[in-house]
């Protein structure tokens, strides 16, 4: 009996843990160009690389990749992986030498896809923010409240230059809603009064 009892406590405790992981996975698609097999396998293989990625299927035909994950790993953290193996995201450029690198069949045409990007609705903006005082309490709460909201493909916050670069589909999000959701963000413990900026938009 008491073996019985063990038996199906451990079961339970395999499913809570197994049930809480799938509650943080996160899914998210992006662009991400390319054009053959060899280029799928480098992209998924990158993307897989990082810490908290649980699954990842790039598309040959829609030039999608379909990527599930959890914390540490972030919509960013994936991009710049792949874009460091040479292939260029909507969030993320590859740096030249990575792509000059990529077998002669994998070099996309890169100014075609950046047009597409920029078709499909998806803009990067950069903020200056004022009144923050601290990294962790300030900077990261932003960039978690920006990211949270639907379109958002991207929200990163540097407290040292006092700059957030967002990436979001205006169809379903815009700078006015960005800039309220800075200004009015209260950190715990905090009474700072947050001014945010347009520096650049595109």
């Amino acid at each position: 009996m008491k073996k019985l009892k063990f038996i199906l406590t451990a079961a339970l405790m395999c499913f809570i843990a197994h049930f809480s992981m799938a509650q943080e996975l996160k899914t998210e698609t992006f662009k991400v160009s390319g054009n053959c097999g060899m280029c799928k396998t480098r992209i998924e293989g990158a993307a897989m690389k990082v810490q908290g990625v649980n699954s990842a299927e790039w598309n040959e035909e829609t030039k999608q990749l379909k990527v599930s994950y959890a914390a540490p790993a972030n919509l960013l953290s994936v991009q710049k992986a792949v874009a460091t193996v040479g292939h260029d995201t909507e969030g993320e450029k590859a740096p030249q030498k990575a792509y000059d690198k990529l077998h002669r069949c994998c070099q996309y045409q890169r100014e075609t896809a950046i047009q597409e990007t920029s078709k499909s609705g998806i803009q990067t903006v950069f903020f200056k923010v004022s009144g923050m005082t601290c990294a962790s309490g300030c900077a990261k709460g932003i960039e978690k409240a920006l990211y949270k909201q639907k379109g958002v493909k991207q929200s990163e916050v540097n407290f040292d230059t006092g700059i957030a670069k967002v990436v979001f589909d205006q169809s379903k999000f815009s700078v006015d809603q960005m800039i309220k959701i800075i200004e009015e963000f209260s950190a715990e413990g905090e009474s700072s009064k947050y001014r945010a900026e347009v520096v650049k938009n595109n």
